[in-house]
């Protein structure tokens, strides 16, 4: 039972310091806690990969990721870094298209998987979160789509 409340704790205070999700109300995340679910993945593995169609938005609990694209030569580009409280899967999940980027964990990464649904919900609750979720996948999409054609390098 300890076990338990101190996962929904961790999973609280996440939620609560991710950018996206600050504006949720004590009540709201734990509707969100309830719906999410967790996993685990070690170096080396592919989260997400490009391509396939996407049901769930991910947020790091902790470890590292790289996202990265096979751009039109066939090379891999790496397009970013994301670490605990970080987000991805937001474009496939809002787009309903398939994924635009590879997600690979760096070093083992643990997760929460949160499903289209309580996003839905959420955005149309909070305008905040809809309009930060818009301007994020823009960014991203725009960074992607970059890296895909020999633009962009990080």
């Amino acid at each position: 039972v300890l076990f338990d409340f101190y996962k929904e704790r961790v999973v609280d205070t996440l939620l609560a310091m991710t950018d996206i999700f600050r504006p949720l109300t004590a009540e709201d995340r734990r509707l969100v806690i309830a719906a999410v679910t967790r996993s685990a993945c070690l170096p080396g593995e592919d989260i997400v990969r490009q391509g396939e169609q996407g049901q769930t938005m991910y947020i790091i609990k902790c470890g590292e990721v790289v996202v990265w694209v096979k751009g039109n030569d066939g090379a891999r580009t790496d397009v970013a870094r994301l670490g605990p409280g970080d987000f991805f899967g937001e474009v496939a999940l809002a787009t309903s298209r398939p994924r635009v980027a590879t997600v690979t964990a760096v070093t083992g990464v643990e997760l929460l998987e949160i499903p289209r649904p309580v996003i839905r919900d959420m955005a149309f609750k909070y305008p905040e979160i809809k309009d930060g979720l818009e301007k994020v996948i823009k960014e991203r999409f725009i960074d992607t789509m970059r890296a895909r054609h020999g633009v962009l390098v990080i």
